[in-house]
């Protein structure tokens, strides 16, 4: 049986920053907080400042070395995750950071993968407190738990991990090729939309609508959990509803179901988000039930004679549209929105 233990066992203290012993006119590279790519879970190079002693911020305290594993504790960036590359060995961290440095109990890169997994990550979330900057202490990180298997057994682990996250990346990359691709096909048949060079036709999306757009239903919290499906704003990505085994339920009465039902061909476009993704939009294809859809979002259907639905989608997610959409958001605290009237 694997037994857990706490991170702190497993780990050795590190070294702080003395200002004091600063050389004068003397420099040091600074780790900060926005120095670590949330999603990439690495440190970019380019975002660590080059400070000079004299103009340190208070936060300039940990040394680091290279195989240290940096937690992010604060907000914007609670969890965010790095290992100190080779290049970085000596660099100075801001105290926003937890510090992991492993004994000879632990590998480096076993532990990188442990504080990405959820388990590790929502204990955080969950322990996190303050209101405007929620955040964890260093002692409830290194009080927190991990599997500790042989250290033979831990480093076979992170170098799977480590294989299927390459691969992860290969993927990416090799979708954001494509994207790019679609996009000169694009181009090449229709041209700049911007510019309309081949004179397309242009019309309002208001006169090839049929039906709708209807916002959609809200429920609280305690409603969730059985009934109908209903989609979720992180239910579709790129045009496509994600695998439906994945939709939330929730108790929507006979009524509700028979307003807010979405239907086949119909097209979903977020109206309430962070600006980035405010008109994100999908297409409802090969529903196994009847489905209904959250307020956050619209639903209309087009004519079909007219206009192929994915079609639309697929301009739904240009820079042309995009801009417009753009233009015509209202901005609230943290939030964009558009309206029905909008199109």
């Amino acid at each position: 049986m694997i037994r857990f233990v706490p991170i702190g066992d497993c780990v050795v203290p590190v070294e702080s920053r003395d200002p004091a012993r600063d050389k004068p006119g003397g420099t040091f590279r600074y780790i900060d907080l926005s120095s670590v790519d949330k999603d990439r879970k690495v440190i970019e190079t380019n975002l660590v400042q080059e400070i000079e002693s004299q103009d340190a911020p208070s936060r300039a305290r940990q040394l680091v070395s290279s195989g240290d594993i940096l937690i992010s504790t604060v907000r914007p960036n609670l969890n965010g995750i790095a290992i100190v590359a080779d290049e970085l060995d000596g660099a100075t961290a801001s105290t926003g950071y937890c510090v992991l440095r492993c004994n000879e109990r632990l590998d480096p890169l076993y532990l990188y993968y442990w504080v990405q997994s959820p388990d590790f990550v929502s204990d955080m979330v969950r322990k996190a407190t303050g209101a405007n900057y929620p955040a964890v202490s260093d002692r409830v990180v290194k009080t927190s738990t991990i599997p500790l298997p042989s250290l033979a057994t831990q480093k076979h682990i992170a170098r799977v991990l480590e294989q299927v996250d390459q691969l992860g990346k290969q993927a990416q990359q090799m979708e954001s090729e494509l994207n790019q691709l679609a996009q000169s096909l694009f181009l090449e048949m229709f041209g700049d939309l911007f510019r309309n060079p081949k004179a397309w036709p242009i019309v309002e999306l208001s006169g090839l609508i049929t039906q709708g757009p209807k916002n959609g239903l809200y429920k609280h919290a305690d409603d969730y959990g059985t009934g109908s499906p209903i989609v979720r704003i992180d239910n579709f990505y790129d045009g496509e509803l994600t695998n439906h085994s994945t939709f939330k339920r929730v108790a929507a009465t006979v009524a509700e179901l028979d307003k807010f039902k979405i239907d086949e061909n119909s097209i979903l476009i977020n109206r309430v988000n962070s600006r980035e993704y405010l008109g994100k939009a999908a297409l409802v294809e090969r529903l196994q039930e009847p489905t209904v859809f959250e307020s956050n979002m619209m639903n209309f259907s087009v004519d079909t004679d007219r206009i192929n639905p994915l079609f639309l989608v697929t301009q739904l997610g240009s820079l042309y549209v995009k801009e417009q959409i753009r233009k015509a958001s209202k901005d609230a605290v943290n939030q964009s929105s558009i309206n029905q009237g909008k199109h």
